[in-house]
Parts: C-alpha cells; sequence; structure tokens
C-alpha cells in the first residue's frame, strides 16, 4: 500500500464561526444516508456549546474539526473537562 493510500487529514481547534459551523454540520454529514435519522434542532445544539450552557460554570470544553487534503469534509470532536 503506498502512502497516498491512507487518509489524511488536518485536525485544528475550532476557532471560528465559519469553523463552529463546520463542526455543527458533521453529524448531518455522517448521518446523510440513513434514512431513519432524524436530525435535531440546529438551534437546540448550538445552545450545547454557547457559554450560558450552566456546563461552563466548572467545567471547560475544546472543539476540534478534522479536515481532508482539500479542506472540504470535515468530522468533529470535543474534549471535555470538569474541575472540582
Amino acid at each position: 500500500m503506498t502512502k497516498d493510500n491512507y487518509l489524511s487529514a488536518h485536525i485544528r481547534v475550532v476557532t471560528t464561526p465559519a469553523d463552529s459551523q463546520m463542526f455543527l454540520d458533521v453529524p448531518a454529514r455522517v448521518y446523510a444516508d440513513d434514512p431513519y435519522w432524524v436530525p435535531p434542532l440546529r438551534s437546540d445544539i448550538a445552545k450545547q456549546f454557547a457559554p450560558t450552557n450552566p456546563f461552563f460554570q466548572y467545567g471547560k470544553l475544546q472543539q476540534f474539526i478534522a479536515l481532508d487534503k482539500e479542506a472540504k469534509k470535515s468530522s468533529g470532536s470535543r474534549a471535555d473537562c470538569c474541575s472540582g
């Protein structure tokens, strides 16, 4: 197998509004071919990551996106940390 056959992705921290939108788009991309998937309201998901969420009174969260070589397709992840 050659090096070109492996998936190559660039992982970056979500820092811009465009990155946030791309992060919120990930589930729709993952489940695009699932006829039984019912997407949640985008505003409800955005509220989970908003600074007003009570989680942020005691915890920290960092979102990441992984982009393919052309920076078109993305996947997302997050890291949560709680103090206390």
